[in-house]
């Protein structure tokens, strides 16, 4: 009789426990399921991601008069950029998320002067390819959910050699960003994942290259930003 009761409250706490986490698995959308695979088990998802970008600069002059006499009234212009590429999420735990890959973005960077009282707007193609190093959170598992994340932006540059060579300013091959943003997913029929991602990017490494030019003497700091949205699939 004791090992008959022994062997239904066994039976009965194994079933609990089946249920039990079978119920979380279902409410853990971090629990990706692959557009092809469907293995619920994936921890780590490739997938493809779309940008669109408002960029801009922040820069400071040299004050100097050998400068300042003949190269003034300074501005910049705003301008639209997008990228496309593919994204690496890996899922470190049911709240946390670490996104990576590679993406090519194509942009401009303007910066106006007056130089020997004419103006000049010259605008130079800028694409870079870029690294996210990205982590993000969820504050509650649920299958459509949103997140906050923060992270590093590597860039290169490769636009073409003629560009490079004749843009007024010579700017650096190699920059580093920093971001903050937030985001929304949600799960497709195809069980695939949707994602949206709002990010404020600012680059933290002065654009300005160090080569002894007029121009280049003429400007001390050039930092991009940029606000971007992402929308992803993976």
């Amino acid at each position: 009789m004791i090992r008959i009761s022994l062997f239904i409250f066994l039976l009965s706490l194994t079933i609990s426990t089946l249920k039990a986490q079978n119920d979380i698995e279902e409410a853990d959308s971090s629990l990706y399921v692959p557009a092809f695979e469907r293995d619920t088990n994936a921890r780590v998802h490739f997938g493809a991601v779309f940008g669109l970008h408002y960029q801009g600069i922040n820069y400071s002059t040299n004050p100097d008069p050998l400068y300042s006499d003949s190269i003034y009234d300074w501005s910049s212009k705003n301008h639209i950029g997008f990228s496309f590429g593919i994204i690496i999420d890996t899922r470190l735990n049911p709240h946390w998320n670490f996104t990576s890959g590679l993406s090519v973005m194509i942009q401009k960077l303007q910066l106006n002067y007056t130089y020997q009282n004419q103006r000049y707007e010259p605008t130079t193609n800028y694409s870079t390819l870029q690294v996210p190093l990205w982590l993000s959170y969820a504050p509650k598992i649920k299958i459509k959910r949103f997140y906050y994340g923060g992270g590093l932006i590597f860039t290169t540059d490769i636009s073409r050699h003629d560009e490079k060579i004749n843009r007024n300013f010579l700017i650096n091959q190699n920059n580093l960003m920093v971001g903050i943003g937030m985001g929304y997913r949600m799960r497709l029929p195809s069980l695939s994942n949707l994602n949206f991602d709002l990010q404020l990017h600012y680059g933290v490494i002065n654009m300005v290259a160090d080569e002894d030019t007029f121009y280049n003497n003429s400007v001390e700091t050039i930092y991009p930003w940029e606000i971007s949205f992402y929308v992803s699939l993976d």
